[in-house]
């Protein structure tokens, strides 16, 4: 019931405190101020990876997640940052926009004749991944190792458990993906492209501030995180709409509300549930002590929803004013592909309601989420259209 609703358990939680501390000693933070203050305050960070000695940690799955720059904390995350934030300036993702819209249209018209598509895997999945692939500069002819299903390690950062088998895999694949990228950087070194992968290789050529195992660790992180958050959040938001067929005949008749109905959306219905952040030292908050080392999870999906800040905030109300959401974190670890990720969504909402005016989902009423602690997302959404 609570993953297919969480919302209700959120309520609860945030009535009795917002800052709660579970039976395992992890803290949660339900409330939209209390978790506004936890991503922005330099008192909170990452769980520091690197000072932990294990035999475990060095195999390469972990050790790949370990040098990406969301496990990071300053100085270490400022230095891998600020070699990726301009692969993501708004001109390059404007630029992008036109390859975008081209994109959804092939993607629509490969099931136009057939009055359906199995959305998630036809669509919400491939759609990120060939426009991640392009901002990176991945070649088209090696796109097919990076389909979205092949992506073991969303398994582990989903919070899924992996068997020891499936582990063993994921390390194999991370040796693969570590190689296959230290060719193409080697590449693009030599052949400089329009393109994130040269610009970041360009500029750590010139400041040698990323190892090795950082620049491409970090390159496999964007696609990953490109594609995960982004394909989950496209069948939300549809699944939300046509739930909700008030606020989409709304939007159908005023197309001019698309951005503020997807700021909504993310308030709404966002794809990722929580983050966790880890005390770096001793603090009060909203009457609780907070000790240095505890976990904390920040629920962006119950802060959202709070009715401190929102009026009725589990309506879908495409006119709201939800300027202020949660969903792509905040500090220093906000989400870079913040504006990458709307024009993808506010693109392909656009084209599915001018291309497909007749479209219906099935299945409304007995969606089928994801078992993810910390993705929200559907595992299948079925549609179909009337083909004149």
């Amino acid at each position: 019931e609570s993953i297919a609703n969480p919302y209700p358990m959120y309520s609860r939680l945030r009535e009795v405190t917002p800052v709660y501390k579970t039976p395992l000693g992890v803290w949660i933070v339900t409330a939209f101020e209390e978790a506004s203050f936890i991503l922005n305050d330099k008192r909170f960070g990452k769980p520091v990876w690197n000072n932990v000695s294990s035999p475990e940690l060095d195999r390469p799955t972990y050790n790949a997640v370990r040098h990406w720059m969301m496990f990071s904390n300053p100085p270490e995350h400022t230095r891998q940052r600020r070699h990726i934030i301009p692969g993501f300036s708004r001109k390059r993702i404007e630029a992008m926009k036109p390859r975008i819209e081209a994109i959804v249209d092939e993607l629509i018209d490969s099931k136009f004749s057939q009055g359906k598509m199995e959305f998630i895997a036809d669509f919400a999945r491939p759609l990120p991944i060939i426009v991640t692939c392009d901002l990176l500069g991945i070649p088209i002819e090696d796109r097919h190792l990076f389909e979205g299903e092949k992506q073991l390690l969303t398994k582990l950062i989903g919070g899924l458990h992996m068997s020891p088998e499936e582990l063993t895999a994921c390390d194999q694949q991370i040796v693969d993906i570590h190689k296959y990228f230290s060719r193409l950087i080697e590449a693009k070194r030599a052949d400089p492209q329009d393109d994130l992968i040269s610009l970041v290789a360009h500029k750590n050529d010139e400041t040698m501030e990323l190892s090795d195992i950082e620049l491409v660790s970090n390159l496999y992180l964007l696609f990953l995180a490109g594609y995960e958050t982004t394909s989950s959040f496209l069948g939300n938001a549809i699944l939300r709409f046509f739930q909700n067929a008030d606020q989409l005949e709304k939007l159908k008749a005023d197309l001019s509300l698309l951005s503020n109905s997807v700021s909504e959306m993310l308030r709404y219905e966002n794809s990722i549930l929580h983050v966790s952040r880890s005390a770096l030292e001793d603090i009060e908050l909203a009457g609780q002590s907070i000790k240095k080392g505890d976990v904390v999870w920040v629920s962006l999906a119950a802060g959202n929803r709070d009715p401190a800040l929102y009026n009725n905030p589990d309506e879908l109300d495409i006119e709201r004013n939800a300027g202020k959401v949660l969903s792509f974190g905040g500090g220093i670890h906000r989400c870079l592909g913040e504006y990458l990720a709307r024009v993808e969504v506010e693109v392909a909402i656009e084209k599915i309601l001018n291309r497909l005016p007749e479209l219906k989902v099935m299945e409304l009423d007995q969606p089928i989420w994801s078992k993810s602690i910390v993705f929200r997302g559907l595992t299948t959404l079925q549609l179909k259209w009337t083909v004149v």
